[in-house]
């Protein structure tokens, strides 16, 4: 039948469209139109007999401030409290209704699911195909063999050695005892430690094997136990020291410093200075005759030798012997002495004595000597000297007729060779002085001598 059957409503005479469906019925046709009175806009349906509400023809977006949800309807607060969860149910497996999954709690907000294994791990640790879980074991690269044992043992660099161990270690015997025997090496265990020779074939500090603490291959000094002034104990030890030529004086040290023991060839100790350079000066002149002669006036005194050096030297001068020989012209009484000289007045002129030195290889001697100065040098302390002598002399001009003639008179002023604790007379290094023989008549008589000063340099 055809459709918009028309039906005439009795009272307005109006009429309604209608649509006749396939089983021949006819409903009435609804207009589903928007507020505007008399409007045309109509809902459409798809094809699919979808109802668009916009003319978009894709499902539409809902939102809403809140939604009028019944009573005990799911909301996330109930759910998850403002995060998202999420729950593990147990489920059936095979013919066996498994429980549900179990989790233990870590902290607020982490929950680990339970986990069971099953079977039963293997113990053998060469049963690679059975173990399980709960066993570890490290392989060699090429996985033939597990690290750790004998065959096997586990390097910790690359050295391919056994590796060094520091701090404690407790070791035990087992059944046995730790040797003690020194001489059963392939008995000792840990306890003792050996130095041995670098051929290995005996032990070090034995008499045989002495230990040397340096490459000299000498046994090594060997400081004493006692100190300096404390009270003397135990066993003496040999001492030795330096052995030198007569002719070779140790170097000079300073103050404070160590030296050595010093020794003549033969052993004997030298506790003197009987080698240092030593020095003749012989006052006289070079032709006959060879005596220094001097005309004095009665009571009046010369200076017949001098020996001074200046503030520029740098030996320390030691006088060891002062002697003379002398003749007179007439009768008068002579006295001798040997004063010292101070740096006011320097002796100047007279005959330059040059003092010869006892080792044939000792250098110039640093010291001045003259002979009858003609300027004489300032006297420290003309009332005291040493050596003093006085003499009276009758004529002695003429030589002796006598057959042998008699032997002349010397006379020494100073005598020291070091043998007693006595300082010698000293000309000091950097100081200009010196010392003169002086010689005093007490009459107008000529005076003729020969006078020899031996002394030390150093």
């Amino acid at each position: 039948m055809a459709d918009n059957l028309k039906y005439t409503e009795p009272v307005s005479g109006a009429q309604v469209a209608t649509d006749q469906l396939p089983t021949g019925e006819h409903v009435q046709i609804m207009k589903i139109m928007d507020a505007t009175a008399d409007g045309v806009n109509r809902l459409v349906v798809t094809s699919a007999g979808a109802a668009r509400v916009d003319g978009s023809a894709v499902t539409q977006p809902i939102s809403a401030a809140s939604l009028p949800l019944p009573a005990g309807a799911s909301q996330d607060a109930t759910l998850t409290g403002g995060n998202a969860k999420s729950i593990v149910r147990g489920g059936a497996k095979g013919t066996t209704t498994a429980a549900e999954v179990t989790s233990t709690n870590v902290d607020a907000n982490t929950q680990a699911l339970d986990v069971a294994v099953k079977g039963t791990p293997s113990a053998d640790v060469t049963d690679r195909a059975a173990r399980k879980v709960g066993q570890v074991f490290l392989r060699n690269p090429g996985d033939t063999a597990n690290l750790g044992d004998t065959a096997n043992p586990l390097k910790v660099d690359g050295s391919g050695i056994t590796q060094p161990v520091s701090g404690t270690v407790t070791a035990n015997a087992g059944t046995g005892t730790f040797a003690t025997d020194p001489s059963d090496r392939a008995a000792r265990k840990i306890g003792q430690v050996f130095l041995r020779n670098p051929g290995d074939t005996a032990n070090l500090g034995d008499t045989a094997n002495p230990l040397k603490v340096d490459g000299s291959a000498v046994t090594q000094p060997v400081a004493g136990n006692v100190a300096h002034a404390a009270t003397d104990s135990g066993n003496p030890v040999k001492t030795g020291g330096k052995a030198s030529g007569n002719t070779t004086i140790p170097s000079t040290v300073t103050a404070g410093q160590r030296v050595d023991g010093w020794y003549d060839q033969n052993g004997a100790a030298i506790v003197r200075g009987g080698f240092r350079a030593s020095y003749t000066a012989n006052y006289r002149v070079a032709t006959r005759p060879y005596a220094l002669s001097f005309a004095f006036t009665a009571n009046t005194v010369k200076q017949f030798a001098t020996i001074h050096h200046t503030s520029g030297s740098t030996k320390t001068v030691r006088i060891r012997e002062v002697r003379l020989q002398l003749k007179t012209t007439g009768a008068a009484t002579l006295m001798f002495e040997i004063r010292r000289l101070s740096a006011t007045t320097v002796p100047t002129g007279g005959t330059t004595i040059n003092a010869v030195g006892h080792n044939g290889a000792s250098a110039a001697a640093e010291a001045v000597c003259l002979g009858l100065p003609t300027t004489a040098g300032s006297e420290s302390n003309s009332a005291q000297g040493w050596g003093t002598r006085e003499m009276g002399y009758g004529a002695t001009g003429a030589n002796p007729t006598t057959n042998p003639p008699p032997a002349p008179t010397e006379i020494v002023l100073w005598r020291d060779f070091g043998v007693s604790e006595v300082e010698p007379l000293i000309l000091r290094a950097g100081s200009a002085e010196g010392y003169a023989v002086m010689i005093d008549s007490t009459a107008a008589i000529t005076v003729t001598a020969i006078i020899s000063i031996t002394f030390t340099e150093e």
